[in-house]
């Protein structure tokens, strides 16, 4: 789940995605797109959503299509995060590391983290949380 800047509330389930303002019940608007991993915040506050293989804005023209990392192409997207520079972070299955890429999508460089779960930004601030479960890397 995620609340944007102009307050929408995304929510992820297992079967839809569900966008709704806050404070006015009935006017939900349901997706049904399984392919959501996770539902993100841009730089702007506006809404992210994380497929396995892009990032792409709700109503913001955010969006990060055929990230690659050494040739090859993300296909197991886990997290995204966008910093307060527009820096989009993102956890990646298959690469088994955090990667940050610029605000264009060009690749900057790799973590060397084992196998993080999740990645958060607030302001300039990267928290990552390991894959244990209960230790977070903090990069500033």
């Amino acid at each position: 789940m995620a609340v944007s800047d102009n307050d929408l509330v995304g929510i992820k389930s297992a079967k839809s995605t569900t966008i709704a303002p806050l404070g006015q019940p009935g006017e939900a608007q349901n997706r049904a797109d399984r392919d959501v991993v996770e539902i993100a915040r841009d730089r702007d506050g506006s809404l992210l959503f994380v497929y396995p293989n892009r990032v792409s804005g709700n109503q913001s023209p955010t969006s990060f299509n055929n990230l690659a990392v050494n040739g090859s192409n993300l296909k197991s997207i886990k997290s995204a995060a966008v910093d307060g520079f527009g820096r989009l972070l993102v956890v990646d299955g298959g690469a088994r590391d955090l990667i940050a890429f610029s605000s264009t999508g060009s690749y900057v460089r790799s973590f060397s983290l084992n196998r993080p779960k999740m990645v958060r930004c607030f302001m300039d601030e990267i928290w990552a949380l390991l894959g244990d479960g209960s230790t977070f890397a903090h990069f500033d």
